[in-house]
């Protein structure tokens, strides 16, 4: 029976030949289309896991309570690894044009949350040292070199963001864990970086902006604190880099280990780590 490839040409399930390799324009042009199409799909998987703590952060503004304050905070960084898992395997499907679904993408996000949590807990880690670190030195710097020293570190992180990412996929799709799939990222990574970051930068910047200004009508017409909302702030603009993120993972995959049509058009194959792992060797 004829399925459609990621590049919107038809072909056979039993087809074994390679990915077709993409551009830069092309995976960007792919990953607006699914997110403009999808958008429902991807505010539900990006809402739901925050309405807890958006809940309990009003409930804590009307009645002052500082318990309530700290307990919406923690439901916030759940919901937000839950959320980011669950838009890993949300992308993967849109870009492979599998079974989709808000269940869906929870219940694949489900078996790789333990490494996800580890991912998101060393993330946090490393991005606090980072920044106390830039903090100090930027106290302590020539005043005008303070901003340089800010903007530094705002360029690291945007940098880090794709290996991060791919990362992530690693532990979904390829049920690796969190150190191997960071190593697995660079290696993933290399030769194809800056066609990553050229595709990645501009749509997550698109997303933060646009977002924002959304975002900021909303909790003035709610009369709710800004901060209130710093989880939905940062989830859809993440959802985009993410979508994005996982072409660029599909097509590398596809350019270095022949990763093959009837490989990504198996239901099954998409997270089966025997269908994935193995370099050439891919379809079943």
């Amino acid at each position: 029976m004829s399925q459609t490839n990621v590049d919107g040409t038809a072909s056979r399930a039993s087809d074994t030949t390679p990915l077709p390799a993409r551009s830069v324009l092309a995976i960007v042009g792919t990953t607006i289309r699914l997110f403009v199409t999808n958008l429902p799909l991807l505010l539900a998987i990006v809402v739901v896991p925050q309405v807890p703590a958006v809940a309990i952060q009003v409930i804590a503004h009307v009645a002052a309570s500082m318990p309530l304050v700290w307990l919406g905070w923690l439901l916030m960084v759940v919901g937000s690894v839950v959320g980011y898992g669950a838009l890993l395997a949300a992308s993967i499907q849109l870009h492979l044009n599998h079974q989709k679904g808000f269940a869906n993408s929870f219940r694949l996000m489900w078996p790789g949350i333990g490494p996800l949590l580890g991912l998101s807990i060393l993330c946090a880690v490393v991005s606090l040292v980072g920044w106390a670190l830039l903090l100090v030195l930027a106290s302590t710097a020539v005043p005008d070199l303070a901003f340089y020293v800010i903007g530094f570190g705002v360029v690291v992180s945007i940098m880090l963001g794709p290996l991060v990412m791919i990362a992530g996929f690693g532990i979904l799709v390829e049920r690796l864990g969190v150190f191997a799939a960071l190593r697995r990222a660079g290696s993933l990574c290399a030769g194809h970086y800056w066609r990553v970051l050229a595709g990645y930068v501009p749509l997550l910047l698109l997303g933060l902006v646009g977002w924002t200004v959304v975002l900021t009508f909303v909790s003035l017409a709610m009369g709710i604190e800004p901060s209130a909302l710093n989880g939905l702030l940062a989830s859809l603009p993440l959802s985009f880099a993410i979508l994005v993120i996982a072409g660029f993972y599909i097509d590398i995959r596809g350019r270095k280990e022949g990763l093959t049509v009837a490989a990504l058009q198996s239901r099954t194959a998409v997270f089966d780590p025997d269908a994935w792992r193995h370099p050439r060797s891919t379809a079943r």
